[in-house]
């Protein structure tokens, strides 16, 4: 099995590209991660053992799609929650990003959840009194507990601890890793254009003495043959 990195329109082997991440944070979270995967798409967030990513632990943090088609801050470390000065749960995830980088970013966590792969920003901040400040974040999918690919583990390194709140970065920076697995993607959103076709109704033209069933939705009644002649089905779709 063989990942890619990508950067613009350019495609490269991971593997051949082992200097791009240096940060010791981001490698012991995405090692952490990959050793959880075991060639799968994705772990499940059930999986996450704390204990385990005690190093990158203050600055490690869980998005969270929600259904009300929001992605927002479900944990985060507390190193986090100090450059902006209050807790993170339950607030939109761009809370961390400059307003000018916000749509991207918001763009790039859609584009992970929608096909999974592995993110890697280069970011910059001008806290008040400071110079030009970098950091690095780091972006992973999970699956929750019924298989879906709704949330993202994700980490920020390179942050001075002198720095006051709030602090908001901009986004300088994208690197893309393709992931390469066989297994499937459930997704807990679905766009419209991967949705099923509407089945068009056809009304009775004429009564019919063939038994029926009552009772169903508010009194309304369905032909036992027809419902035999009806065939449910599936259609699998998927997104390679």
């Amino acid at each position: 099995m063989r990942e890619f990195l990508q950067s613009g329109e350019k495609i490269t082997p991971l593997f051949r590209q082992k200097g791009q991440m240096q940060d010791p944070v981001l490698l012991d979270l995405l090692n952490y991660w990959e050793r959880l995967r075991g060639g799968r798409i994705a772990p499940m967030r059930s999986e996450i053992d704390p204990r385990e990513i005690s190093g990158a632990l203050e600055y490690t943090f869980i998005l969270e799609h929600t259904k009300l088609n929001q992605i927002r801050f479900r944990l985060a470390g507390n190193k986090l929650c100090d450059l902006l000065g209050m807790e993170l749960r339950g607030i939109p995830a761009y809370a961390l990003i400059a307003p000018e980088s916000r749509d991207y970013f918001t763009d790039i966590l859609t584009e992970l959840l929608a096909e999974p792969k592995i993110i890697h920003l280069q970011l910059t901040s001008q806290p008040e009194g400071f110079g030009e400040q970098t950091a690095q974040m780091l972006l992973l999918p999970m699956r929750n507990d019924a298989g879906q690919i709704n949330r993202i583990l994700g980490c920020v390194s390179s942050i001075d601890a002198r720095i006051k709140p709030p602090c908001r970065f901009t986004i300088s920076g994208k690197k893309t890793t393709r992931i390469v697995s066989s297994q499937t993607v459930m997704h807990d959103h679905v766009s419209a254009g991967f949705a099923e076709e509407t089945q068009p109704f056809t009304p009775r033209t004429k009564p019919t003495d063939k038994p029926v069933l009552h009772g169903l939705d508010g009194g309304s009644t369905l032909d036992r043959s027809r419902m035999r002649r009806t065939r449910q089905y599936l259609r699998l779709v998927t997104d390679d």
